[in-house]
């Protein structure tokens, strides 16, 4: 019989776990930094906007001489018509002659001839217009080459006369031309003519309106306007007497009826305010001797 074995009891250590210690992270600080924006200042440009009016054109010609051969103040207005493919209407464009138009002018070598030319942009971004005027002397009777005449004191007086009109302009501005169908540069003329017609030493006159076809749907048209080409008296830059057109004649004559009909009627309205009064004063006067 084998004695029972008794085994010891088996103890374990208990074992300890060092404790984790973690380095402490450290971030760095973040820094943004935004990009400075500088703004430009915004330029505002003013939108276009036409002339309400016409503006009187002036100015004084004189040959490499010195001796004043054009002298002209008046108003141009320029009626375009073109058609708008948008609409498909045709639409007119008054586009005036302003005051600040570039002026020259010049003489021809037999001083049968003197010609103005204006040169003007319509709008900022459009080409340059060029309006031509022709002044001609128109007496049959002138001399073939009147510039010594014209020099002297006792030259005879010729008629002349505005004889020819151009327009170079263009309808390519969307400014003034919106949606028109063909745009581009365009020409119109007008010769043969005989307007604003005087004699050699003095101006035409006109403040009424002058219209001038051109060529089909392009017309000039004229007011306010005083001219005179060729002589001038002692050369002195004024204009001489003045023949008056035929429309600034009628109107004037067609005030003075009219005049005198105002004054008419303020009499008669006098006359019968006082006899009402001497009426009216006199029952008053008749009541008082009554009582």
């Amino acid at each position: 019989t084998k004695a029972p074995t008794t085994q010891a009891p088996t103890t374990k250590a208990p074992t300890t776990l060092a404790p984790t210690t973690q380095a402490p992270t450290t971030q760095e600080p973040s820094t943004t930094t935004k990009a400075s924006t500088t703004t430009e200042p915004s330029t505002t440009t003013a939108a276009w906007t036409p002339a309400p009016a016409p503006e009187p054109f002036t100015g004084s010609f004189s040959n490499t001489n010195g001796s004043l051969f054009l002298k002209v103040d008046f108003e141009t207005t320029l009626a375009v018509r073109y058609t708008n493919s948008y609409s498909n209407d045709n639409v007119t464009v008054d586009v005036f002659v302003p005051s600040t138009a570039e002026g020259s002018a010049s003489q021809s070598s037999d001083c049968l001839n003197a010609t103005l030319v204006l040169v003007w942009r319509p709008e900022p971004h459009a080409r340059h217009w060029t309006l031509t005027m022709v002044w001609s002397i128109t007496d049959s009777s002138a001399p073939s080459d009147l510039c010594s005449s014209l020099g002297a004191t006792d030259s005879d007086d010729y008629s002349y006369a505005v004889t020819a009109i151009s327009l170079d302009y263009s309808t390519d501005s969307s400014a003034l031309f919106p949606n028109a169908t063909d745009p581009g540069a365009k020409f119109a003329s007008k010769v043969d003519l005989d307007l604003f017609e005087a004699e050699t030493d003095r101006s035409y006159e006109c403040q009424s309106q002058t219209s001038q076809a051109l060529a089909s749907g392009v017309t000039a048209l004229f007011q306010h306007m005083q001219a005179q080409a060729f002589v001038f008296q002692d050369n002195k830059d004024q204009f001489g007497e003045a023949e008056v057109c035929e429309a600034d004649e009628e109107s004037g004559s067609s005030v003075v009826p009219i005049v005198v009909g105002c004054v008419l009627a303020g009499l008669i309205l006098v006359t019968l305010v006082a006899y009402f009064i001497g009426r009216w004063r006199q029952g008053k006067k008749e009541g008082y001797q009554q009582l």
